[in-house]
């Protein structure tokens, strides 16, 4: 019976116990506070960067045309080949060029011999064939001169006398005989004195005759002379022409580069751009600026550009400003260089310029998105306890990842980093993982 009782007591026992059990583990858990996770505020270096894409470009580049019509007769180079300044890249036809050419040799020679027996002439002219003529002609002159001036004397004598003679013999002093023998003396001096006159004027114009037919003869072969010189000149000035033409008609490479594109076939017309030659042992990035950026960039600062089709990054710097905006964008154009002597980035490809614009050292750091702003009112929550407190910061760089904070913080606090938009100031909260 004992045994009975004793078996009842422990069972009462074990319910009561169980009961106990049940009862602690149904009643209301303690509040642990809102999960967060917390990062903490760090001291390190904080860089702020202003970023524009930009495309690339050749640092120079050249559209080469034919100078002169023709048809291509053969090519020197390909699409992608390298070339240098001066490198035959195709030539025309030269045959028509060429007979024009010896045509015009041929001529030369000729204008040549023509300014040969020109020069002769005109030599002949003002030879002694014209100073024998003349001379002769000065010596007939002379001569009628000297028969003219005894004429004149012989004439003023028998005059002399014969006014005499007359007035003698209107007196009567003298016979009519006497008279008429002095009067046909006078009369005959007289007219070899008017012949003599006609001697001289006529030997006189023989002079002058003489000198303006030499001096005719002078200027006609001095104009032939010339007029040989200058056909010869319009011919050497077609030669000069088609020599040109000929030159151009073997189409070199204007610049140093890589053909980008070729439009030459055997055969056809050279007409319209042949090739286009881009310089790529530099490339250019264009960019455009707002005008709230413009004055924080300078000749010569540095950059970095980020080209994604190239999976390269690579250094480079501001080689041009434009000091005025662009009409139609309201931007400012700046232009970097960047060394590309493995021709790694090609023209067209797109990159992402960085400019490095502030940086700071040994600076507070935190996560962006554990700062918050709201009605101009920036701020963070800083736990500590299990408590959190809404604290007012200044901000100052930030990036796509992590904020400076100036004012409000200091390195080594808690801060809310996820569940920061759940939780308000003052309230407990429960920590479950920290960066």
């Amino acid at each position: 019976m004992m045994k009975k009782y004793l078996c009842l007591l422990l069972a009462a026992l074990l319910v009561f116990s169980l009961a106990g059990c049940n009862k602690t583990t149904e009643e209301p858990k303690e509040n642990l506070g809102i999960p967060v996770e917390i990062t903490v505020a760090s001291a390190g270096q904080m860089q702020e960067y202003y970023t524009v894409s930009g495309t690339a470009s050749p640092i120079r580049e050249a559209t080469v045309v034919a100078k002169t019509p023709g048809k291509i007769e053969s090519l020197n180079v390909s699409l992608g080949d390298s070339v240098s300044q001066g490198t035959l890249l195709c030539s025309l036809d030269k045959t028509d060029v060429l007979q024009s050419i010896q045509a015009l040799n041929a001529q030369i020679a000729q204008a040549n011999a023509g300014i040969e027996t020109a020069v002769i002439n005109a030599d002949r002219a003002q030879g002694s064939g014209y100073e024998q003529t003349l001379m002769q002609a000065e010596m007939a002159l002379t001569q009628a001169q000297s028969a003219m001036d005894q004429a004149k004397i012989n004439l003023d004598l028998q005059t002399t006398n014969y006014e005499n003679m007359k007035t003698l013999y209107e007196k009567g002093n003298i016979s009519r005989v006497n008279f008429e023998s002095v009067e046909a003396q006078y009369q005959a001096a007289l007219s070899s004195y008017e012949t003599a006159k006609v001697a001289y004027e006529n030997a006189l114009r023989s002079v002058e005759l003489a000198q303006q037919t030499a001096e005719d003869n002078i200027v006609a072969a001095d104009s032939g002379v010339t007029s040989a010189q200058a056909g010869k000149n319009v011919l050497l000035t077609q030669l000069e022409a088609a020599q040109t033409t000929l030159a151009e008609m073997d189409i070199t490479a204007p610049i140093d580069g890589v053909i980008v594109m070729e439009n030459a076939k055997i055969g056809e017309f050279a007409t319209g751009a042949l090739y286009q030659i881009a310089d790529i042992s530099k490339i250019q990035f264009k960019l455009s600026v707002p005008e709230s950026m413009i004055n924080q960039i300078y000749l010569g600062q540095s950059a970095t550009v980020t080209i994604n089709a190239a999976e390269t990054t690579v250094d480079a710097s501001v080689s041009a400003l434009s000091p005025s905006a662009n009409a139609q964008t309201g931007g400012y154009t700046v232009i970097l260089e960047i060394d590309n002597a493995n021709t790694l980035i090609k023209p067209g490809m797109v990159g992402t310029v960085s400019f490095l614009m502030n940086q700071a050292v040994e600076t507070v750091i935190v996560p962006l998105e554990t700062v918050i702003t709201e009605d101009d009112t920036t701020y963070v929550y800083i736990e500590k306890d299990g408590t959190v407190t809404k604290t007012p910061v200044v901000v100052g760089m930030r990036d796509n990842e992590t904020a400076e904070i100036l004012e409000g913080v200091l390195e080594g606090d808690r801060i809310v980093s996820r569940g920061q938009h759940t939780v308000s100031d003052g309230v407990k909260v429960r920590v479950v993982k920290e960066h």
